[in-house]
């Protein structure tokens, strides 16, 4: 393995893609909890993107809190990611309020 840890980062993401998958098939034979439970456990394995689609997935599903959750997680692993900050500033449920969400956009919009 060399030194920047890539093979590492990349069996992370494949643990991600396989956890997440087999959530789905449990979600689609009706075992939701345990879809869920998986769901938990593949969340710190994914990399920027796949946490941001999954949580853009939940919102689609109506899972506003799931979605916050999800997005927050990415934020927090990756603060100054562009992805993250839009996930934070779009894609937060309505009860958020657009004074919260500011900072957010702020952080990457263009200068005065």
């Amino acid at each position: 393995m060399g030194k920047c840890g890539c093979r590492k980062h990349f069996h992370r993401s494949e643990e991600f893609q396989t956890l997440s998958t087999k959530a789905q098939v449990l979600s689609l034979q009706g075992k939701k909890d345990e879809a869920d439970a998986i769901m938990k456990e593949a969340l710190p394995l994914g990399q920027v993107a796949e946490v941001h689609q999954y949580a853009r997935q939940l919102l689609t599903q109506k899972k506003a809190k799931e979605a916050f959750d999800a997005f927050k997680l990415n934020y927090d692993r990756h603060p100054g990611e562009f992805t993250t900050n839009m996930g934070m500033a779009r894609d937060i449920p309505q009860w958020v309020t657009i004074r919260k969400r500011l900072p957010f956009f702020r952080k990457h919009s263009p200068g005065p």
